[in-house]
């Protein structure tokens, strides 16, 4: 790999980890400027980060010809939805769905579909997330940010800090015990102002990340990977007694986990047990209905269902949307089908932006669908590029 090729493949990773960890950056920007009394510049400067961004993805990355005709097939096919579905047209021109179209779909497009190597990501992200939680945890201990932070935005904000900076401190060789005790702090924050579903990630990615690791390893990373799997496992069990101690301590008082478990729901979903009685009751009645994107919502008595495979379905129908689900299970399965840092980055993504889809969010309107796609796309390619490399 020529020098040249070979920055431009670090400036491309160099992105890919800047976006990834931009939303925990973008939540403590938010509450320092409310604490300033410039909150109503807050939504400016974001605007600003991601042009910043975008030009540095530009002027840093190597950009081809096939990647503009790709973007505009993409944009075509927004643009013919909004014709040929007026009743989704005011959705499709909102602030998130502009964020999407000059921003997100461009990073995809331009940067993160075309890297081949992963050399530096893990290097890269491991120190924006150090920066990250311990800019989120100065914030927490000193500013109002209750009044600023949705508890459920915020948690999946930090989760791919909390992801990154476990696999750093589990896999990084020097200044261990720095990214190891930023690891505790970030749990620690997720516990505080966390929403169930990305502590229950987390938990999933460590299990995950001591399989695809530790267990592949020597003798000496196989037996920590086995000790820190059992405790794992302990902390599943006991985790109502370990909750209960947690809930004592002072400065959890706004977790939500907390809310839930002393309330004694901390397991116990209704509103989405309705939301999804309701779309299963259109599933059933629909025939070959198609409705494009965002053609679930008036089918949904919440603004959408909590499932990307509902949502699909009931956007694009039995036929269209079995297709798309079938295509993006095959994707994901290709991807945990590779080995080594390959491998490590898949299931990172999936757990960090993918996995939320499955109870929460919309992958319509949210960047964190686009990209977990695209890296996955450039994951299985990448891989498939380094083999045909060692066979030759």
């Amino acid at each position: 790999m020529s020098q040249l090729i070979e920055k431009k493949q670090n400036n491309m990773q160099n992105a890919l980890a800047i976006v990834t960890v931009m939303p925990a950056f973008l939540a403590v920007m938010n509450v320092v400027m409310y604490s300033l009394g410039l909150a109503g510049f807050t939504s400016y400067i974001t605007a600003l980060v991601y042009i910043v961004v975008l030009i540095y993805i530009i002027l840093s990355c190597p950009l081809y010809s096939i990647d503009v005709l790709l973007l505009l097939i993409i944009y075509a096919v927004f643009l013919l939805n909004y014709f040929l579905f007026p009743s989704t047209r005011d959705r499709m021109t909102t602030q998130g769905m502009l964020i999407l179209y000059f921003f997100f779909l461009p990073y995809c497009v331009f940067c993160f579909k075309n890297i081949r190597s992963w050399r530096v990501f893990w290097d890269r992200i491991g120190l924006y997330s150090l920066i990250a939680i311990l800019l989120s945890a100065e914030m927490m201990i000193f500013l109002p940010y209750s009044e600023q932070l949705d508890y459920m935005e915020f948690s999946y904000a930090i989760l791919p800090a909390n992801c990154a900076l476990i696999y750093t401190a589990y896999t990084l060789r020097r200044n261990k015990i720095i990214y190891f005790g930023a690891s505790i702090i970030s749990i620690v924050e997720m516990l505080a102002f966390g929403a169930r579903a990305p502590a229950a990630y987390c938990l999933i990615y460590f299990m995950g990340l001591l399989v695809f690791t530790g267990f592949n390893s020597g003798s000496k990373k196989k037996i920590i990977s086995i000790v820190l799997l059992l405790i794992g496992i302990v902390f599943i069990l006991e985790i109502n007694n370990i909750l209960i101690l947690v809930s004592r301590l002072s400065g959890f008082e706004n977790s939500y986990i907390m809310r839930r478990f002393i309330s004694g729901k901390l397991l116990n979903s209704q509103a989405r047990e309705l939301i999804w009685e309701s779309c299963f009751e259109r599933l059933e009645n629909m025939g070959f209905y198609v409705g494009g994107f965002f053609g679930d919502r008036q089918y949904c008595i919440s603004v959408y269902p909590h499932n990307i495979g509902i949502e699909i379905l009931m956007s694009w129908g039995w036929v269209i949307g079995s297709l798309m689900l079938i295509l993006i299970l095959a994707l994901i399965i290709n991807s945990m089908r590779t080995r080594g840092v390959y491998r490590d980055v898949a299931w990172y993504f999936i757990m960090t932006f993918f996995a939320r889809f499955i109870l929460s969010g919309t992958y319509v309107a949210e960047g964190k669908f686009w990209i977990s796609m695209f890296v996955l796309i450039a994951v299985v390619k990448s891989y498939k590029c380094r083999q045909n490399s060692l066979e030759m």
